[in-house]
């Protein structure tokens, strides 16, 4: 017996010298889940409030330097859902702040939960780390645990998305979508409705079945939209919406801008210049024609003066012969 409490003696006695070493230290964490808020959460608790597919988790947590003796810098938090995405982490670290002796800092650190997710429990790790002054690392290392709950009827509009949100002189674009299913039952009553009178979008489909299987794609659709030259510029609004059972689950709207089409007009040359490049080429047809003309006049003078010299000859040989 007197083992016993010595062992759990000597174990106290560590954790409080441990706990005297340590610089850093989470005073208070407060752990808000989409409009719900956990508060004073103690390392190592299952936090009490659940969170959803798509969830916003918020870690508002405040840091101490309990050194009265260092300051600690580059202080850095780093919060880790252990194996929710596909197995795979989510992490988001904090931005990094220091601390003076004894001052102490409230920093917030948000995690989204996947839509593509499994009910369960979750690990949730959040870890701090700083240098003090001599250069020595301070840790802080906390585990806690997040349940993750479905609801047993959910549908969603995951994506609802133009190609283009302006049309100009290319008047076509895309509307993707995509529906899921979020709850914990298969659905085979799912109707996806999109519609704008404006632009003559009337699209339904009904019956469509998507899986609770989380590892199966949901609904997808690529909805075309062409609009002709003559469509009036403006702003235009599609509604996308989503029933289960023939009850509205989800709606978007998104917005589509038609502009007028401009097209640029080339460039006119100055006045100037036209001036300018019609007076050589001008001057050349003159040129060349009086060139034409004036050989024209040599070759003629040649021959008439050629005659006359033939018809002299002619004649003074004619009377010598007499």
């Amino acid at each position: 017996m007197k083992l016993i409490r010595l062992l759990i003696g000597i174990l106290i006695f560590t954790a409080l010298a441990f706990n005297a070493l340590a610089q850093l230290e989470i005073t208070n964490l407060d752990v808000k889940i989409d409009s719900k808020t956990d508060s004073n959460i103690l390392n190592g608790e299952t936090i009490n409030k659940e969170a959803n597919p798509g969830s916003a988790v918020t870690l508002k947590l405040k840091v101490k330097n309990n050194s009265t003796a260092m300051d600690i810098d580059n202080i850095e938090i780093k919060a880790t859902l252990k194996g929710i995405d596909d197995d795979e982490d989510i992490e988001e670290e904090g931005k990094g702040f220091d601390l003076k002796k004894s001052g102490s800092k409230s920093e917030s650190i948000k995690l989204d939960i996947p839509y593509r997710v499994d009910e369960g429990t979750y690990d949730l790790e959040i870890y701090i780390e700083g240098e003090d002054e001599d250069g020595n690392v301070n840790e802080v290392d906390w585990k806690l645990r997040l349940i993750v709950e479905k609801d047993r009827h959910k549908i969603i509009i995951y994506k609802a998305e133009l190609g283009s949100e302006t049309l100009s002189c290319a008047r076509t674009t895309n509307l993707n979508l995509e529906v899921m299913n979020i709850g914990k039952e298969e659905e085979d009553n799912v109707k996806v409705v999109v519609s704008s009178p404006e632009l003559g979008i009337d699209f339904s489909e009904e019956y469509i079945e998507l899986s609770e299987d989380i590892s199966e794609d949901g609904y997808e659709k690529t909805i075309r939209i062409q609009l002709d030259e003559s469509f009036k510029s403006g702003i235009y609004p599609i509604l996308v919406e989503a029933y289960r059972e023939g009850k509205l689950e989800d709606s978007k709207e998104l917005s589509l801008s038609v502009d007028g089409c401009e097209i640029a007009a080339e460039p006119k040359q100055e006045k100037n210049e036209i001036e300018i490049n019609k007076i050589p080429m001008k001057l050349a047809t003159t040129t060349a024609e009086e060139e034409i003309d004036i050989g024209a006049m040599a070759a003629l003078g040649v021959g008439i003066i050629g005659v006359l010299i033939l018809i002299i000859v002619s004649l003074y040989f004619g009377f010598r012969k007499r």
